[in-house]
């Protein structure tokens, strides 16, 4: 059993496939039978460290597995994204897109969490909506700052004062030296936010695509 969970720890590839194995696994070291008084006391104590160290390698897997499965939804979701901006900008602009062909590229994209898809989905479906554009513009700005901020990234010279009145205006809400420092889950939302929010104008759309996913880069190396 030992060995079978050790080999689980390297050649695992599928999340769920593989977590269901290793709890048979782990049910079938539990039922076996105690280990005879006549073995040493040293050798048994030895099984149980390999077990041990045989789950935490599975485990170690898991998580690498855990963390490939997120890497690649998040990969699904800015293509839904790109696809969303080719929608907004072409309905902005009075210009024809191929829907056929963008139904099949959206289809093509594997996104399998519900909740991303949602929300995804809603920004498609609000692609052609008159929305204020510019509004959309000035959040998507000050989620720049954030995330700025939260990089210790300088903002450009236009978003300076900017900038400062919102970590002034954090300084007053949490006090000084209160505010916490974000995680690697603030990140993940953060990013999700940007995806599945509406599109600003195209122009502006594109340049803060940029400087968000410039900074996002840097976070992530």
């Amino acid at each position: 059993v030992i060995r079978d969970i050790q080999k689980l720890a390297k050649k695992a590839t599928d999340l769920a496939e593989a977590d269901s194995q290793f709890r048979e696994m782990q049910q079938e070291f539990q039922l076996l039978p105690e280990l005879s008084s006549q073995i040493p006391p040293k050798i048994i104590e030895g099984i149980r460290r390999d077990f041990t160290k045989a789950c935490a390698q599975f485990e170690k897997r898991q998580r690498q597995l855990v963390g490939d499965q997120r890497e690649k939804q998040q990969q699904a979701l800015w293509q839904k994204a790109d696809l969303c901006q080719q929608l907004e900008a072409s309905a902005q602009s009075s210009s024809e897109i191929n829907l056929e062909k963008f139904a099949e590229q959206w289809q093509s994209i594997a996104l399998d969490d519900p909740a991303l898809c949602k929300r995804i989905e809603a920004r498609r479906e609000s692609a052609d909506s008159d929305l204020d554009r510019a509004a959309i513009g000035a959040e998507r700005r000050m989620l720049c700052i954030q995330l700025e901020i939260a990089s210790g990234v300088d903002s450009p010279p236009q978003d300076r004062e900017l900038r400062m009145k919102y970590q002034l205006q954090r300084m007053n809400q949490s006090g000084l030296g209160q505010q916490q420092q974000p995680d690697k889950k603030w990140f993940q939302n953060i990013e999700q936010d940007w995806l599945c929010m509406p599109g600003a104008e195209p122009d502006q759309q594109r340049i803060l695509d940029q400087r968000f996913k410039r900074v996002l880069q840097n976070v992530e190396k």
